[in-house]
């Protein structure tokens, strides 16, 4: 007697191609929602996560599977976590960024690495009279 004949066929999830292709439908358009968001170009998200743009296009339409070393440099590149890239609004308004963000977005662009990390590490510390400060020194 095996396992499957011991268990109902409904406790027992089987692997279809159709779960894939809905999995990667679902990540694509997380990427695309996240990219947006940040007001990224695919260009801009490929040059961050060290990826060729091109395979990245596909991945958004979910036409190319992605490895896990590929979604966690597009995660990294985002600053998402893999939970967020599941949750949120897929029709939710995407803001264009202010003038002030599109100049703090270019200065972390131009980090990469390990510099980028110790970037965010260094910003997550500030308090509201330093983040003031940083603004003025950004002109914003």
């Amino acid at each position: 007697m095996s396992f499957k004949s011991i268990v109902p066929k409904s406790h027992f999830p089987y692997y279809t191609p159709m779960d894939e292709k809905k999995l990667r439908s679902v990540i694509a358009a997380g990427i695309r929602r996240h990219r947006k968001r940040l007001g990224l170009t695919i260009e801009k998200l490929a040059e961050a996560s060290s990826l060729d743009s091109g395979y990245l296009a596909h991945i958004e339409t979910a036409s190319k599977t992605l490895s896990f070393a590929a979604l966690s440099r597009i995660l990294t590149a985002l600053d998402i976590s893999p939970e967020k890239l599941f949750h949120g609004n897929p029709k939710e308004k995407v803001l264009s960024p202010e003038p002030s963000e599109r100049k703090v977005q270019a200065i972390l662009r131009a980090f990469k690495g390990q510099a980028r990390t110790d970037l965010f590490i260094v910003l997550s510390k500030l308090n509201s009279r330093k983040i003031r400060a940083l603004k003025i020194l950004l002109g914003a």
